[in-house]
């Protein structure tokens, strides 16, 4: 909050007057330091930096590019400074840059899961998130499970796990193009982590689900030795199960025999259940 040394700042204000690709290149270094410059002064960074958002041109492209490329959580001021700007970008078609939609979920999920000291409200609300979802392709909707999965998976400060049903009840949308076959696998990937990520998600994603009917679709927690999900609750892995797999055996990830034995093997009464009794019909039908 001191400012720069003027000398300093001069100079900086140089290269941002220069044209052309001069310009937009220090755009992409600055922008790249955004938290920094911000840090330092505040009022000069909404000036000279943040003010290229304002017009859809070159000049802010350059400043995504930079901002996006240091893939940084801006602090909780910043943050909602760059709120409406950073929500703008869900909705443009051109946005399409595989780098940039990562750096974008991973922000906008963080702005999420984070409290605006300010009001006690999230720094993006359920509703907000729920519209970028549901306006959103599928890739954004991947990056967005890849990270919830990530971060459910680890212990720390903030407590994900504790987020997620709160994000399958009042957040993911429930439209039809929000339920592809895609989407479907990395929420049953989300649910088969752990058995405590299983516990209060497995129910929240089983009306979000669809029949995966694809091939290349792999489930890769179904394979992890140490996972107990199947043998603790056997009866709702196979509803999930059920949910999920298609009427072709063929195209069902590996490992599915396995998890069909362990549920026999944890609940011995599934063997006349109708489900169980059709999958096993379906995989040796194969």
């Amino acid at each position: 909050g001191e400012g720069f040394p003027i000398t300093w700042g001069s100079r900086v204000e140089e290269l941002l007057g220069l044209g052309g690709d001069h310009r937009r290149h220090a755009l992409v270094m600055f922008a790249f330091n955004l938290n920094w410059f911000f840090l330092v002064d505040p009022a000069w960074t909404d000036k000279k930096l943040l003010s290229v958002l304002d017009k859809e041109d070159e000049d802010q492209q350059a400043f995504w590019q930079g901002f996006f490329w240091s893939a940084k959580i801006p602090n909780q001021q910043l943050y909602f400074r760059l709120k409406s700007s950073l929500l703008s970008l869900t909705k443009m078609k051109q946005f399409d840059r595989r780098r940039d939609i990562e750096s974008l979920s991973y922000i906008l999920l963080a702005g999420w899961g984070s409290i605006y000291e300010k009001t006690g409200e999230r720094l993006i609300r359920n509703d907000e998130m729920r519209d970028i979802l549901l306006k959103a392709d599928d890739d954004f909707r991947g990056q967005v499970l890849n990270y919830l999965e990530r971060w459910s998976s680890k212990s720390g400060k903030n407590n994900w796990t504790e987020n997620l049903p709160i994000f399958f009840t009042e957040v993911w949308p429930r439209q039809k193009q929000a339920k592809s076959p895609k989407i479907s696998a990395k929420l049953c990937d989300l649910a088969f982590i752990s058995e405590e990520v299983f516990i209060v998600v497995a129910d929240k994603i089983l009306p979000l689900v669809t029949i995966i009917d694809v091939e290349g679709i792999f489930l890769p927690h179904l394979r992890v030795t140490e996972n107990n999900v199947f043998e603790k609750h056997p009866e709702k892995t196979l509803e999930l199960l059920w949910a999920v797999l298609p009427e072709n055996a063929t195209k069902w990830p590996y490992g599915i025999e396995d998890v069909l034995a362990k549920i026999r093997e944890a609940e011995p009464s599934l063997l006349s259940d109708a489900r169980f009794i059709e999958l096993k019909r379906r995989w040796n039908a194969r």
